[in-house]
């Protein structure tokens, strides 16, 4: 779990930080929305959720989180604004949470860490279709393959899906490779 956190105000964007150091998650702040931007292009998979200020320069919250959305569908967020934004309530409340400026330490600690529990949530449940989608192919292809090793059949697998391999943990494949070996062995056999 890795939490983006961009705000225009020093003060706020260090609250945050405080908050996210209190739940132990792993992040990056950033006072410039397009450095944000920037950095999350490099690795869009590395970040699960963002706590973006609404109003702030070019880009600004919103714009922020939608081009987030193209390069990772997974993100969720948490929007924080001092003012109120009628023509964007919807797409805030489709996509995440928000939090008024000014907050109380609990108010935005809560509203954290529920994000921070949703994020991980969708990330799980994304990985398991993944590997649901990844093993199903890989039995297809050891059924009409000579290859029966099941880290080769899961690549195998993924390439076939074009899923992009890099983006998941050793741990990931470890576990798709053991689920393809429990569900082959009859077709090894």
């Amino acid at each position: 779990m890795k939490l983006m956190i961009v705000d225009d105000d020093k003060d706020i964007l260090i609250y945050l930080e405080g908050i996210a150091k209190r739940f132990g998650v792993q992040y990056e702040a950033f006072l410039d929305s397009s450095l944000a931007l920037e950095r999350f292009s490099e690795e869009p998979t590395k970040f699960n959720a963002a706590v973006l200020d609404v109003f702030m320069p070019e880009p600004d919250g919103i714009v922020l989180a939608k081009r987030m959305l193209e390069l990772n569908g997974k993100m969720r967020f948490l929007f924080v604004s001092g003012l109120s934004d009628p023509a964007n309530v919807n797409f805030i409340m489709q996509k995440g949470d928000y939090l008024h400026k000014p907050f109380w330490f609990e108010d935005a600690a809560i509203r954290i860490k529920n994000l921070i529990s949703l994020a991980e949530k969708a990330t799980e449940h994304h990985d398991q279709n993944r590997l649901n989608e990844i093993t199903t192919k890989a039995v297809e292809l050891a059924e009409i393959s000579s290859c029966k090793e099941p880290y080769f059949l899961a690549v195998l697998a993924a390439n076939k899906l074009h899923l992009p391999v890099n983006d998941y943990p050793e741990s990931f494949w470890e576990l798709t490779a053991s689920e393809i070996k429990r569900k082959t062995q009859g077709v090894n056999g």
